[in-house]
Order: structure tokens, then sequence, then C-alpha cells
């Protein structure tokens, strides 16, 4: 009984608490393919706006209305492949292996009408990530493809990467407690890993519409501040990429040499909800080609996330 109890305090508490925790995985498993953006895992967390922003981040927010202001750090590894994990039967076309380990840290505005999010990332892509070694467990655990042909991966680089992202809201319906909003996002980043500019909209059902941060498909949700929420969301974007370092980056003389698709496409659906302080989504996301001369017309892969408050 003594330990269910602080189980069932943390799903009952209010809501009216600082900070949300957040686990996010990536895996095309989910829709039974790998290659290309193959798997992605993120620990993070986010302030509430008001909360005060660390000292080392207070020099950038001296414009930012304190009590709209918040900031968010996280750890992310991700990676990609080949659409087939046995080298001997990979094509001449097919992108190189790649694993990015990165530290994010940034800013956020809240206003009524739209959230702002600015943030930095460093870290390091090629065998430094430590993608091979997590990919072959994962692999083991689910009795998947060995993942051979890491050794014709990106080579250790340093990486850098400034981002910015809006989500504003463009109209909503009269709705008390049920309803609709439609958003849009515009977005740029800049940097060695990857620099573009996109364009994107996005359209949800549900009565947890309240707050504009995380609503971008690629953020990690945020839970509005009722007991319960739920929401149903559809999102896509229009993106134009100048580099790519998962594609184009230093690598052996084995590794396949390919060029950026410079337009590109997204989508995402999904549904996410919340009771008490913890919360959970799960949306299917799609890509157009990364690369030119790419054998799948769209990589798709599932993103199972985890939220708590505290």
């Amino acid at each position: 009984m003594k330990r269910v109890l602080p189980l069932a305090l943390l799903c009952t508490t209010p809501t009216t608490l600082a900070s949300t925790g957040y686990w996010m995985m990536d895996n095309d498993v989910v829709v039974k393919t790998d290659g290309d953006y193959t798997n992605g895992l993120f620990l993070g967390h986010i302030s509430r706006p008001g909360d005060g922003i660390p000292s080392l981040l207070q020099p950038f927010a001296r414009t930012f209305p304190e009590e709209q202001a918040y900031w968010h750090g996280e750890i992310s590894q991700l990676m990609w492949t080949p659409s087939d994990l046995n080298p001997d039967e990979q094509e001449s076309l097919e992108r190189p292996y790649a694993g990015v380990l990165l530290t994010t840290f940034g800013l956020g505005l809240e206003s009524p009408g739209h959230n702002d999010q600015y943030a930095v990332s460093v870290g390091v892509i090629g065998p430094a990530s430590g993608a091979e070694a997590v990919q072959r467990q994962v692999h083991k655990w689910l009795g998947n493809t060995a993942p051979d042909g890491w050794e014709n991966q990106i080579e250790n680089t340093p990486l850098m990467q400034l981002s910015w992202t809006r989500n504003q809201r463009l109209w909503s319906s009269d709705a008390a407690s049920t309803g609709w909003d439609l958003l849009w996002h515009p977005r740029a980043q800049g940097g060695n890993i990857r620099s573009e500019a996109a364009l994107g909209v996005s359209l949800s059902f549900g009565d947890d519409l309240s707050i504009l941060r995380g609503r971008h498909w690629q953020q990690p949700f945020v839970s509005g501040p009722a007991r319960t929420g739920w929401a149903l969301f559809a999102g896509t974007e229009l993106r134009y990429r100048l580099n790519d370092i998962t594609l184009q980056g230093p690598r052996p003389d084995a590794a396949p040499d390919v060029s950026v698709a410079h337009w590109q496409g997204g989508w995402a659906t999904g549904i996410r909800g919340h009771y008490g302080n913890i919360g959970a989504s799960f949306s299917i996301h799609g890509d157009s080609p990364d690369y030119k001369n790419a054998e799948q017309s769209w990589a798709h892969y599932g993103r199972l996330a985890i939220n708590w408050r505290y």
C-alpha cells in the first residue's frame, strides 16, 4: 500500500505545477520498415512561463516579458541507416549510416496568440554518438535484422545548430470545452547539422488546446492546465533544406555519396492526452526523401511520448 500511494498522488494531485519532464522515442519499427531516419531518443525538461530563467540564459532573455518566458533543455540521440541493413545487398545510391548525439538548451516565449521557441544544440556525429551500440541492442531485443554496415558511417564531427519555431493560432472554434483550432508553424534552423526554412500548418480537435507550447508535431507536447485533457491532431509542412551532414559529412571511402533533395515535405497525425500530472501521446510521421534517387518515396516512423509535471 505504501508503494501505491505515491503513484496515486502523482496522478491525482492538482496540476498547478512548475515544470514538465518528458521522454520520447521515434522508431520506424511501428510501420515495419528500416531506413533513412530510423530511431530517436529524447529526454528533456520544459519550465513553466514565469518560473525564472537560469543565469546562463538570462542575458538572452532581457527583452522577454518575465511572466511569458520559459526555458528548456534536452539530451537526444538520433540515427539514420540505409533501407537494407545487410551491406551486401545495399544499392549504390543508398544513404550512409549516421548517428547524432545532441545537447539542446533554449528559451521560449508563450503569449495568448503565439509561442516562439529559440534553441542552440551542440553535440557530435559519428561513432562517438553511440548510435551503433544502441541500434544493435534494440534490434537484439526486438529480434530484428542485425544492423551491419556501421563501419561506413559518417565520421566524428562536432556539431552546432541554431533554431527557431513559432506556433501561432490562426483560428479556433467557439466551443467552451471541446473544439477545433488551426495553427501555422514557420520555422528556421542553421548550422552544420541541417540548414533549412519551413512553413507548416496543423489542425487539432479536443479539449486540451489552451496552450501553444509543444504544438508543432516535432516538439515535445505539454499538457494543458486542466486535470484531464485530450486532443487529436494532424499537421503538414513544406521545407527547403540547404545542407545535411547526415548525408554530406566526412565518411570512409566505401560509404555512398548522395545528393541532398532540397525541396522536402512532411506530415504527422496522432493523439495525445493527460490525466492529472501524467500525459502521453502517439503519432505517425511521414517525410519525403532527404536525398535524390532514394529507394523509398516516403519514410515513415512512429513516435511515443510520455510527460510528467512536477
